[in-house]
């Protein structure tokens, strides 16, 4: 093999194992520390133990981290000291677990500090406890935080009190609670306080803190401190919890303190007390806090006070309230106090308590104080009590109350003062009640002011009083001047049992602008002597609805200047009933402008017999609308004369119909023709027939059209000549038929309409002279219906010209009597239409004379019937001429008897046409041919 020196490192690391295991001591030490630098794991492995113990330092800590992990346990053990301690602190640090087990306890304790620095947890696996002991306390203090964790409990239990005092902070608070719970009572003993306050509340569950001294318990971390339960606290000694800082006390959470013992707490001191803080407080319970001392109780923050639970303050008041200040009694709370019984609070405790807590109070809070507490209260105080807690004043409690005080209690608290503690109240106290609160009081606080009380109220006070309040107000216990300081809303509110209570006194004592505000409901209760204390300038104040509520009794009551103090608006809401109520004498100073005022409703309670015929002409058109028949038929003769045109056309049906014969004879022409087409009907039948000529005359087409048949029936015959033919012709068909046509002039008759003409009855025509009858017009012929043309007797129908005869209907001409047929005239006859022929019964063709059918002609005979023919006879047959036999209608041919043809000339006979013969039965044809053969014979 070539020198070693003269070897290139990578000849040097093409070696093998072989080759490196053949290497002499002489060959090794010509190493250089470069060559050293690049041997390999394997290599490194190969060196004989005699090589490896005979490397340089220079050589050795030129080796790898990474080629000496290659190190066998021989090679590690053939090191010695010198050459262990030159190793670097990287190339200990990547020895692993076995290579460090082959180190004797000389090799342990040959390592230096920044070896073992680089040591990890998993290393010291491989150390004994006697390795460790071999541990300097600077080489312990140089074990990193994360590889002290490696330490095993035999490495720590075989730690040495100067290795444990050695520990570094940091080492400590890298302990777990496993390795914490494996050191001493001894170890921890040799603890300095910095040491101890390096430990971690997450160690604490392996730390016997009953082994620490108090000065060691002191030296514990507010972390830890933390950290501790109640266990914890409980196994401390007195001296040991005595010992702990404020800032430690102030640590313990609320389970903690629990631990505390009766004795630990007497060791607490009053800053201690203090640095425990509202949680600390809080966390004490309530036998805790009994034991107490004074100085520890004054000790306690109004902070600290505000936080304890009812229970906690409970056992403070039961043991040491001597020693509470006013300020911790004021930081006490209404939950806090729950349930406490206050009756042992001194008067002036009473007086500590915050507004907040008086205001919590609830009824059975104030039932529990005493009278002096009561009164001890102080103007806040008693500005704070609620409503709630007014209502628990037991029996005498409201008069221990100052009157200059009461007056602080808030308006809303004031009404839960109970009815019986009303009833206590003095009337000074009542006296100093302020607006606000009398205001406040319920209905039933203030019906159960007494008389006295009543009479305590200033004006100031009563006008304070609400509305609401006002059916309470014992209004009898008021003086006359006190009434007028009620106010117009509380006036309007009163009851009618209250307005009914007045004196006449306060009645009168009342202001206009009171008497304004009475309401419907309030005046109810007035009684006739009172309402006559009111001036005429009240009585017309009175709201419109509220005289509407004015009794009967209270109307008639009214003097006949308040009457006459009634102004439109008020009597216009009157009900007839209260009209009613005034008196004769009241209802004749009603002035014409009230009366103007009157409606139907006011009218109807009207005393018509007490009024003036000026108050009369006064009534307006509803009021003359709405009076009732009764008071119609009441009116003499001078009021009727007293009504107005306007008047008059306002009357009713009704109101006519009760105006009796005398009443109506007293309108002028002009007033009868006012009267209203609606109204007109309603004249009695016994009134129309006394109409004069005048008031007839002045009658209207529109009036005499809405006049009843009974009525028109009832116009006497000297009336209807006096009438107009005009008024006459404004007759409907519905009043035709009451009318006295027989009474009527010839041109009141031409003045017919058509409609009346058509409603005419047999009775009415029969009535009619010729030249009644003929004063009808060819119209008024054509509309007469039936049942008139059966009228027409034989002594008029000659008033009928031919050209009117022939201007009846041919539906009416069948109902001409045959008596009246049989003298018609020549012209008459004549005149008759081939339509009318047409119509005309069989029996009133038969009714016709020989001497009337010789004036029928050819048109006429060919209009007639089969049956009309038939009746005819055969000496009437036997007058057709050829002409006429010839305009026999084909249809009407049969009508002939047999007989008829034997009558017949021969040149009759010829004069049939051939359709008449088709049309022939049998029987006639023979006839035909008999009467032929009858002249071949001749």
């Amino acid at each position: 093999m070539t020198s070693i020196s003269s070897m290139t490192l990578a000849q040097v690391r093409a070696l093998t194992t072989d080759e490196i295991g053949a290497l002499t001591t002489t060959q090794m030490s010509e190493f250089s520390r470069s060559q050293i630098g690049v041997l390999s794991a394997k290599q490194v492995a190969a060196l004989s133990t005699q090589n490896v113990s005979g490397m340089s330092s220079t050589q050795l800590s030129a080796v790898k981290t990474s080629a000496i992990i290659g190190l066998t346990a021989e090679q590690i053990g053939a090191l010695s000291a010198t050459q262990i301690e030159k190793l670097s602190s990287a190339q200990v640090g990547v020895l692993h677990v076995d290579q460090l087990s082959a180190f004797s306890a000389e090799q342990v304790g040959a390592l230096t500090s920044l070896q073992i620095r680089a040591l990890s947890s998993s290393d010291f696996a491989a150390f004994s406890s006697e390795d460790l002991a071999t541990f300097t306390e600077g080489e312990i203090a140089a074990i990193g935080s994360t590889a002290i964790r490696g330490l095993s409990d035999d490495l720590i239990e075989g730690l040495s009190e100067a290795q444990v005092q050695a520990l570094t902070s940091r080492q400590i608070a890298a302990f777990s609670t496993e390795q914490v719970a494996v050191l001493t009572a001894a170890h921890l003993d040799s603890l300095t306080p910095a040491q101890i306050g390096s430990f971690s509340s997450r160690q604490i569950g392996g730390l016997s803190l009953e082994a620490f001294s108090p000065t060691q318990a002191a030296a514990l971390s507010t972390g830890l401190i933390a950290a501790l339960k109640s266990a914890d606290v409980a196994a401390l000694s007195q001296e040991q919890v005595g010992a702990l800082t404020e800032k430690q006390i102030a640590a313990l959470k609320s389970d903690a303190i629990r631990g505390l013992e009766e004795e630990d707490i007497a060791s607490l001191t009053s800053e201690k007390i203090e640095a425990l803080g509202t949680n600390g407080l809080r966390g004490l319970t309530a036998e805790q806090i009994a034991g107490f001392s004074d100085t520890q109780v004054k000790a306690i923050s109004t902070k600290q006070i505000s936080v304890l639970s009812n229970a906690q303050i409970g056992s403070l008041i039961s043991t040491n309230m001597s020693a509470m200040s006013e300020g911790q009694i004021g930081a006490l709370t209404a939950r806090q106090l729950t349930g406490t019984d206050l009756s042992a609070f001194e008067d002036t405790d009473i007086a500590a308590l915050s507004t907040r807590v008086i205001a919590a109070f609830k009824s059975a809070d104030i039932a529990a104080l005493s009278s002096e507490q009561i009164g001890g209260l102080t103007d806040k105080q008693l500005g704070a009590l609620t409503r709630i807690g007014m209502g628990g004043l037991q029996g005498e409690d409201i008069t221990a109350i100052a009157p200059d005080k009461l007056k602080l209690v808030n308006k809303t608290s004031i009404t839960g003062l109970s009815t019986a503690n009303i009833l206590l109240l003095s009337n000074e106290q009542v006296g100093a009640l302020t607006s606000l609160q009398i205001a406040a009081l319920s209905t039933e606080q203030v019906a159960t002011l007494t008389a006295a009380h009543m009479d305590n109220l200033s004006e100031e006070q009563l006008k304070s009083l609400k509305p609401s309040q006002a059916s309470a107000i014992d209004i009898e216990a008021l003086g006359d001047e006190k009434i007028t300081a009620l106010s117009d809303d509380v006036i309007s509110a009163l009851r009618s049992n209250q307005i009914a209570a007045m004196s006449e006194e306060q009645a009168e004592a009342l202001t206009e602008s009171q008497v304004a505000a009475l309401s419907a409901t309030g005046i109810r209760g007035l009684t006739p002597d009172q309402i006559k204390t009111f001036t005429p300038t009240e009585i017309s104040l009175l709201d419109r609805r509220a005289v509407l509520a004015l009794s009967e009794d209270v109307v008639a009551g009214m003097t006949d200047d308040q009457v006459k103090s009634l102004t439109s608006v008020q009597l216009s809401a009157m009900s007839s009933a209260q009209i009613a109520a005034f008196t004769p004498a009241q209802t004749s100073v009603l002035t014409v402008t009230q009366l103007a005022d009157f409606g139907a409703k006011q009218a109807q309670g009207l005393n018509i017999t007490a009024l003036e015929t000026v108050q009369i002409a006064a009534l307006s058109t509803k009021a003359i609308a709405g009076l009732q028949a009764s008071q119609i038929t009441a009116l003499s003769e001078e009021q009727a004369t007293a009504l107005t045109t306007i008047q008059i056309a306002a009357l009713t049906a009704a109101e006519l119909h009760a105006l009796d014969a005398e009443n109506l004879a007293t309108f002028e022409p002009d007033e009868i023709a006012a009267i209203s087409t609606r109204a007109i009907s309603g004249i009695s039948n016994e009134a129309i027939a006394e109409l004069s000529n005048e008031q007839l005359l002045a009658l209207t087409e529109d009036q005499i059209g809405k006049l009843s048949s009974l009525q028109v029936g009832a116009l006497q015959a000297d009336q209807l000549e006096a009438m107009e033919p005009e008024q006459i012709g404004w007759l409907s068909s519905r009043q035709a038929k009451a009318l006295d046509v027989a009474a009527l002039s010839t041109l009141q008759i031409a003045a017919f309409s058509t409609s009346l003409v058509s409603a005419l009855t047999s009775s009415q025509m029969a009535s009619l002279t010729s030249e009644q009858l003929g004063a009808f017009t060819d119209e008024h012929l054509g509309a007469l219906k039936l049942d008139a043309v059966s009228g027409i007797t034989t002594d008029n129908i000659a008033g009928l010209s031919a050209e009117s005869l022939s201007q009846i209907s041919t539906r009416s001409i069948s109902a001409l009597s045959t008596a009246a047929v049989q003298v018609l005239n020549d012209e008459q006859v004549q005149a008759l239409t081939s339509d009318q022929i047409t119509k005309m019964r069989a029996d009133q063709i038969g009714a016709l004379s020989v001497a009337q059918v010789t004036l029928l002609d050819s048109e006429q005979i060919g209009a007639l019937s089969s049956a009309q023919i038939a009746a005819m006879l055969m000496e009437e047959i036997a007058t057709f001429t050829t002409d006429e036999i010839a305009a026999i209608n084909s249809r009407a041919i049969k009508g002939l008897a047999t007989e008829d043809f034997s009558a017949l000339e021969l040149e009759q006979l010829d004069a049939f046409t051939g359709e008449q013969i088709k049309a022939m039965t049998g029987a006639q044809v023979n006839a035909v041919v008999s009467a032929y053969l009858e002249y071949e014979n001749v």
